[in-house]
């Protein structure tokens, strides 16, 4: 059966601004289009800050977005016959959102960071400026 999920993270404190890049960034690894609205089988959509389109199942047009419930950080999708979990983008998005948060904290404190993409990890690569 074919419904809307919502994945629950420990993020609080959430920055509408580091979810757009933390996505991006997620997309761009799993090679995913980006997306701003999230369709379940019936073709009933929920917005979302920002989202991917997950390919399998039975459409292509569905799949993951990030929202901002009660403060806290969730992913929102139906991942029915999909080839990715809503858990496993779930935990990738999360990596993702703390890669963007300490590259933002180390900036403000003078260091040039950037950030790889290393096996299932993110690295943060950086000097002092």
């Amino acid at each position: 059966m074919s419904h809307l999920r919502i994945c629950k993270t420990k993020i609080t404190g959430v920055n509408e601004q580091m979810v757009r890049e933390a996505i991006t960034m997620v997309a761009q690894d799993l090679k995913l289009a980006l997306t701003d609205k999230i369709y379940n089988y019936y073709g009933d959509f929920t917005p979302c800050i920002l989202g991917v389109q997950i390919p399998g199942g039975y459409a292509d047009n569905n799949g993951y977005g990030a929202r901002i419930h009660e403060g806290k950080l969730v992913v929102v999708g139906d991942d029915y016959q999909k080839d990715i979990t809503i858990h496993a983008f779930t935990r990738h998005l999360e990596q993702a959102y703390r890669a963007v948060a300490y590259r933002r904290a180390l900036q403000r404190q003078g260091y040039r960071i950037s950030i790889q993409r290393q096996g299932t990890k993110y690295l943060m690569v950086g000097v002092k400026a």
